[in-house]
């Protein structure tokens, strides 16, 4: 017991008290933690080829629709893919937030473009969901080592 720094002790009363025995050396430091820097990753998402192509026909149809009808929701629709198609060829990891939002926007507009019988809106916002969904399960994310 004398080889131990620190004893716990027990008073005759029933009280408990730490004992500190100074003549035992401290234990040696830990190793230092930042001498070894550590490796850093950035995290890179890759999308599939073939959802970058379904983005570029639906930013035609969808430019097309703007020209023809100059309607709000070509306005939006426009935007949105844009916005898309941009996101679907970039490597940020942030870039998924960005289809998973189009694709959901989308995907909830099908039920009210349905009930207005506005087919070829709902079917374009199916479509756009599908694409967006497709993206998001194929996408493959890459983590790159930064020096």
């Amino acid at each position: 017991m004398q080889n131990e720094r620190h004893l716990v002790v027990e008073e005759p009363d029933g009280s408990v008290a730490i004992a500190f025995n100074q003549e035992v050396p401290p234990p040696p430091p830990p190793e230092m933690i930042g001498l070894r820097p550590q490796p850093r990753f950035r995290f890179l998402i890759e999308y599939h080829p073939v959802a970058r192509a379904l983005a570029y026909i639906f930013m035609i149809v969808s430019g097309i629709n703007l020209g023809l009808f100059m309607r709000i929701i070509d306005i939006i629709n426009f935007a949105l893919i844009v916005s898309t198609t941009g996101a679907l060829h970039t490597e940020h990891s942030a870039s998924i937030t960005v289809i998973v939002f189009h694709g959901t926007c989308a995907g909830l507009m099908v039920v009210p473009f349905c009930v207005l019988r506005m087919w070829e809106q709902a079917i374009y916002q199916f479509s756009i969901a599908m694409m967006c969904m497709t993206a998001f399960n194929t996408a493959t994310q890459l983590a790159e080592q930064i020096s």
